[in-house]
């Protein structure tokens, strides 16, 4: 006879237990909080490379890659690591954000990117007229930016928790539907992210989702300490919800966790060419079905392979400096 945690748990992600047999349900009801960190990821249940037809990339804030792999401040995400995938030799391209955000978005070389080092503002001083994955997909299966804690959508002024350059779509000065493609985030309970991938109709090609300040390991005024901690509780809540979200469990999506950039280092560095410097080397992290479980990838990666990846997967052509960088499709499997 089943628990009764057991059967809370079968119901809370759509499945109905009886007896020996389990059946699917349709509901799209989103999926409790409480329970979510208890669902399994997923990885390792396809055998062979898959056609995701859906990304979403997740990306976290200023920790380099010793910060997280095996430390105590990061339990979940090594969990996480343990079950999917894990690249261990992923570098950033430079410092501060901003320049990060762009050439995982647009592949614009360092040369490029001195005019955003500083992370300035968006506006008519501070935007991008080249090529971009977003724009890519505006007519090839659409896009969407998830930016927790922003005011309204599209918003290009800050608060203390919502930072605007951490938001890379609004920069890019071709974008004609930012006000209907860049949401805020919302909560476990009402996220659009969540509501778009409960049907793949509504599921973007690409979802791009930055947590706050406090969330993304960065930190912002009253939430300063354990920003490790933090940031690694947002994403056993999120993660889980995310993969428990009918396009995941239908094999059709592909999660990538990347970091902007290691801790200190100095503006404008070349972190392409600097393997060892701590300020350069991050952890990414692959999540998806077709990811064996516990895969540790020593390959070169950098920000310009992840949207070499994310183009391919997609079937897009590779953009800037992503068309020299190494692809991560063969080692993970995807």
């Amino acid at each position: 006879m089943l628990s009764k945690a057991l059967t809370a748990l079968a119901a809370a992600i759509g499945i109905v237990v009886a007896g020996a047999a389990t059946t699917l349900t349709t509901s799209a009801a989103p999926v409790r909080s409480d329970v979510a960190a208890k669902i399994p990821l997923g990885c390792g249940t396809l055998a062979h490379p898959h056609q995701y037809k859906h990304v979403i990339v997740i990306v976290e804030e200023n920790t380099s890659y010793d910060q997280i792999y095996k430390s105590p401040s990061a339990p979940y995400v090594n969990s996480v690591i343990a079950a999917c995938g894990l690249a261990a030799n992923y570098a950033n391209v430079t410092h501060h954000s901003l320049p990060n955000y762009l050439a995982m978005t647009d592949g614009a070389a360092l040369s490029q990117l001195k005019p955003f080092l500083n992370d300035c503002r968006p506006g008519t001083a501070c935007e991008v007229k080249s090529s971009n994955i977003f724009d890519q997909l505006s007519a090839r299966g659409g896009w969407r930016d998830y930016a927790e804690s922003m005011p309204k959508p599209c918003d290009r002024v800050p608060t203390a928790t919502y930072a605007a350059w951490h938001n890379p779509v609004l920069y890019y000065s071709d974008l004609k539907s930012c006000a209907s493609d860049d949401l805020p985030l919302g909560t476990s309970a009402t996220s659009p992210l969540l509501r778009a991938f409960a049907a793949e109709k509504t599921a973007p090609a690409l979802a791009f989702v930055t947590p706050n300040l406090c969330d993304d390991m960065h930190g912002a005024p009253g939430c300063e300490s354990h920003v490790i901690l933090a940031g690694d509780n947002w994403l056993k809540k999120w993660l889980p919800l995310l993969t428990a979200t009918k396009v995941y469990k239908t094999a059709d999506a592909a999660i990538f966790i990347v970091w902007d950039e290691g801790r200190a280092g100095s503006t404008g560095e070349n972190c392409t060419a600097k393997a060892s410097d701590q300020s350069c080397h991050v952890p990414a992290i692959v999540v998806a079905p077709s990811v064996k479980k516990g895969t540790i990838v020593s390959a070169r990666f950098t920000h310009y392979s992840l949207l070499r990846t994310v183009e391919s997967l997609l079937g897009l052509p590779v953009l800037g400096s992503a068309t020299t960088a190494n692809g991560m499709e063969r080692d993970f499997n995807l």
